[in-house]
Parts: structure tokens; sequence; C-alpha cells
């Protein structure tokens, strides 16, 4: 039965089989960073960060702590973009992520979702060990948890652009520094005392995760109000705030990009926001109708104090994303809309301007055509007044006027003057002679 779930197998084209790429097992690999919290069997809470070699890594998940009440573990790990790269890499050897993923006692199914990067949130349970999997904005989180002994076993996995990469063009120039993580870890050191329940690292992301969506949508909200200041199309009258700015063609094409910019992020926001809130009402259910015959009985007191705790984090929580998708839903709208309207004053500018080009190539043509009409006037004059200073005309001998020579200058005129019309012939016909002479062969 492993044999068909393990699509990772040796052998395999496992180059094309997931978008998640690995350090190459001979590269040098700085250490990790993992979080420690210990909730200790006289209720007090110890945490510190370690920096611990790859090698080391499993051993660091798989250790036991009998002194401890519930223990949680979380390592964390960059994936980044190369230059050029369409995949993202991740700072671990596959080797090492293996091990580590087996110390955790993880699923296959939640590694298949992290090596192609998915969104989503999903949940599996094998004996006393449950998995986790929540991926959603910046980040993707991996953790399992034993029932019996509370031990918590995570694993912290960027999405390649929460290190400061994500690049926003336009009038605010430069990264949008992702405070996902500093948010997170707030989070997680408010609410660590309650280490002891599977939904702990749910509930740290949610909290984290809300926080990121108000920020960047309150970013995508200053542009967007700028635009609409700019070219009054806001529901007040700004014009007092209004920028000294020209709406040209530029400024249109940059605004459209941007708006465009901010309904995809206020999509994504809220698609992400209703990933976090499945996970958090299926921690509610689970919680409100969970058996504590696994939890030892020196742990069921600490076991259920948590999860009444939680539930009203949890209520609060989900209130307050779904207030963030009502909105998210008008202000995609709102892009959207005015996102037309800027086309519109684009398609607009753009017809002015090709007005514009056609009025002076009207003026163009007015002004050739008067060059023509007094080449036309002074042609004839200029031909007879040539003709009668040629030396071949002997005006001054009335009997022989035309001269040997005269017939001459007919010839080479006439033959120069054919041969210029058949060159112009060519050379604007060239493409249908072209075409017409390889139909013929």
């Amino acid at each position: 039965m492993e044999e068909l779930v393990d699509f990772d197998a040796p052998g395999g084209d496992n180059e094309h089989q997931h978008q998640l790429q690995f350090l190459r097992e001979t590269a040098t690999v700085s250490s990790k960073s993992v979080f420690h919290v210990d909730l200790k069997s006289d209720g007090s809470v110890q945490q510190h960060v370690s920096s611990v070699g790859c090698s080391n890594l499993a051993n660091c998940f798989s250790a036991e702590f009998d002194d401890c009440r519930a223990t949680l573990r979380l390592l964390r790990v960059s994936r980044t973009f190369g230059p050029g790269e369409l995949h993202p890499l991740l700072q671990l050897p596959e080797s090492t992520f293996d091990r580590v993923f087996q110390a955790m006692g993880a699923g296959m199914a939640v590694k298949y979702l992290v090596l192609n990067d998915y969104d989503g949130f999903h949940h599996e349970t094998t004996g006393r060990v449950s998995t986790f999997y929540l991926a959603a904005g910046v980040a993707s989180l991996v953790w399992t948890f034993d029932r019996e002994t509370l031990a918590t076993r995570a694993m912290y996995i960027s999405r390649g652009w929460d290190e400061g990469q994500y690049r926003k063009p336009g009038r605010i120039k430069g990264s949008r520094p992702a405070h996902y993580l500093s948010s997170f870890l707030r989070a997680f050191e408010k609410f660590q005392k309650h280490i002891c329940s599977p939904y702990f690292l749910a509930i740290v992301t949610g909290m984290a995760m809300s926080t990121t969506f108000d920020r960047d949508t309150a970013i995508d909200l200053q542009e967007i109000r700028q635009i609409e200041v700019d070219t009054q199309t806001g529901a007040f009258d700004t014009r007092s705030m209004r920028r000294d700015v020209k709406m040209g063609i530029d400024y249109m094409t940059l605004s459209i990009q941007l708006a465009g910019i901010a309904a995809s992020g206020a999509f994504n926001r809220s698609r992400h926001a209703g990933n976090l809130d499945e996970a958090l009402q299926f921690a509610a259910c689970e919680m409100a109708a969970a058996n504590t015959s696994s939890v030892p009985e020196s742990m069921k007191e600490l076991y259920l104090g948590s999860r009444s705790s939680l539930l009203d984090v949890i209520k609060v929580l989900r209130k307050r994303i779904g207030g963030f998708r009502s909105y998210a839903s008008y202000f995609r709208d709102r892009s959207e809309r005015l996102s037309q309207f800027l086309l519109a004053l684009l398609t607009h500018e753009d017809a002015v301007s090709n007005y514009q080009v056609a009025e002076a190539a009207k003026r163009d043509s007015s002004s050739m055509k008067t060059v023509a009409i007094m080449t036309m006037a002074f042609l004839p004059a200029t031909f007879f007044s040539s003709l009668f200073a040629m030396p071949s005309l002997k005006w001054d001998k009335p009997g022989d006027v035309v001269g040997n020579g005269f017939s001459l200058y007919w010839a080479f005129s006439i033959s120069f003057t054919v041969m210029i019309f058949i060159l112009w012939g060519y050379v604007t016909n060239r493409r249908w002679i072209s075409e017409k002479l390889k139909g013929k062969c």
C-alpha cells in the first residue's frame, strides 16, 4: 500500500512531478532556526530559539521530553526564487526534508500538498497522531499533534515573497515587506500557553493572516484612493486634494495596472481568508465534540481549559475574517470599476491622439498639394526655357534651327524616362511580382 502513495519513489521523473525544488545535497546549508516551547508540569512555559544544523534537525523533532506536559517544536524553512527561476527553491536538501517529515510523523498526502505548494486546508488522523496542512498567503504550515503526549511538531515554510522579495510596480516603488512572520511570532507568543491544543497553530495562523490581510488591503486602498482623487471619480468632492499630474496615456496605463493589481490582490486575499475560515470552522467543531479519553489524566484539566479559551478566540476570529471577506468583495468590485473607467479614459485619450495625428497628416497633405500646384504652374515655363537654351537648337539660323544632336536628346530622355517608370513600378509592387513568380515556378 505504501508503494501506491509513494509518488517520490526512486527512479521516477521527480523533477517534473512537483513544483518545489531542493538544494543540492552537496550545497552548503546554513543552520536553521527551531522554536522550542515547553509547558512544564508546574504550569510554567519555557521558550527559546536554537540554531540547529541540518544533520540534527530530525533528532530535534523526535526527542522526548518527559518532564513536560506539552511540547512544541517549530522549524522555519525559507523558500526563494532565484534569478530566472520559475519554481521556488527550498533551502534544504531533499534527504534532510524527508528525514524531518518522517520524524514529524506527517502523512504522504500532506507531503504531496507541500511539494506542489497548493493552497488550502487539509487534515488526516492515523492512530493517535493527527496531521494538519494550512497554506494561505505568504507561508504554508505543516504540523502533527500526538493526542497522548500533547506534542506538536511543525514546519513553517515561506512561499518565496515573505523575505521582502515581493515587488509592486507604480508610484510606491521598491519592495512591499511582508510582516506576516513577525505577526505570526507575536500571536505565537501570546497564545503559547495553549500549545496543548492541536489547533493552536491554526489559530495563530488565522491571527497573523488577518493582520496581514488588513495591512495589504490598506496599502492597495491608498493607491486606489489616490487614483480616484486624481481622476475625480470618488464618492466625495476631493478637488482640493488633487495632485498636479498630467492625465496622459502613461498615467492611465500605470493606473490601470495598479487597479488590476489591487483587484487581483483582493480576490486572492478573500480566497485565502476562505481557507482560513474553513480551518477555524473545523477546529471549532472538533474541539466542541472532542473526546478526551486519549488525553492523560494529568493533562485533562489543562487541555479542557485551553479548549474553552480557544473556542472563544475562534468565534471572534471568524467574525473578523467574515467581515474582511465582505469588504474584500466590495474592494475588488471598486477596483475593477475604476479599471474600466480608466480604460475608457485611455481609449478617449488614444482617440484624441489619433485625431491630432490625422489633423497633422491633413495639414501635411495640404502643404504637399500646394507644392504640387506651384510645380505644375512653373513646370511648362521651366521646360521651354531649358529647351530654348539647348545648344543643339540654333535660333539665329531661321532656315536650320534643329541641329544634328537634337535627336540624341529625345533618345536619351525617352529611354531613361521609361527605365525610371519601370524601376518605380518594381519597387512599389515587388511583393506582388515575387508572389507571381513563385506561383509560376
